[in-house]
């Protein structure tokens, strides 16, 4: 599963990575061979950074950036 996120703001980020957690950890629940990605959009500033982040990598098996989304193709191809 692929979960993009995007905004401008940093509370907004931190609810987004909590949604996205959740998401992730049913479905792994449901079948642990599963893969959570976070392709999340760090065009805006800092608005990824501290807890919002420290979520993403922590129940994503892999977090990508905009920044560097020729990863995500090494992901699902």
């Amino acid at each position: 599963m692929v979960r993009t996120l995007s905004t401008d703001n940093q509370n907004w980020a931190k609810r987004l990575a909590t949604d996205t957690m959740f998401s992730f950890v049913d479905t792994k629940g449901i079948n642990p061979h599963y893969k959570g990605v976070a392709f999340i959009d760090d065009t805006r500033g800092s608005v990824w950074e501290g807890d919002a982040i420290a979520i993403l990598k922590n129940y994503s098996d892999y977090v990508v950036t905009w920044s560097n989304r020729e990863d995500i193709t090494k992901l699902v191809a």
